[in-house]
């Protein structure tokens, strides 16, 4: 029988990340999630301007799909916060591209998963878990 010893310097040196990590991490989160709900905020009110009430807004068919299948015709990124759709051409996309076909057409609804109510309201539950935290 052989035995074979590992040399000094072979094994891995692995540090424990401990809880300061974890809580970095969720901090980050927090505050990115308070980007994308600051932006989508900011987005809805400059799509509202822009179109100077001539604009539905509704809330999305069904919000507790994870993803409605409203693919963006201009990015064909998810629309997963919320979208435009023009009643003329049935064109979907980003409310962040605030035209979203060439008909130009008035008549737009834009669907909402959530209120702006209720994304600050998530939004706080996150900051107030993150404060609880040692």
């Amino acid at each position: 029988f052989f035995f074979f010893q590992a040399e000094d310097g072979i094994r891995d040196f692995c540090l424990s990340r401990g809880l300061g990590d974890v809580y970095k991490r969720q901090e980050n989160l927090v505050e990115a999630f308070n980007l994308k709900v600051n932006n989508e905020i900011k987005t809805r009110q400059n799509v509202l301007q822009v179109y100077d009430g001539a604009i539905l807004l509704e809330q999305y068919p069904n919000p507790n799909v994870r993803y409605d299948n409203q693919v963006c015709s201009i990015c064909k990124s998810y629309t997963y916060a919320s979208y435009l759709k023009c009643d003329n051409c049935r064109a979907k996309g980003c409310a962040q591209h605030i035209s979203i076909c060439g008909c130009f057409s008035p008549n737009v609804t834009l669907y909402c998963r959530f209120t702006d109510q209720k994304m600050l309201e998530f939004l706080d539950k996150a900051q107030k878990i993150l404060k609880e935290m040692p």
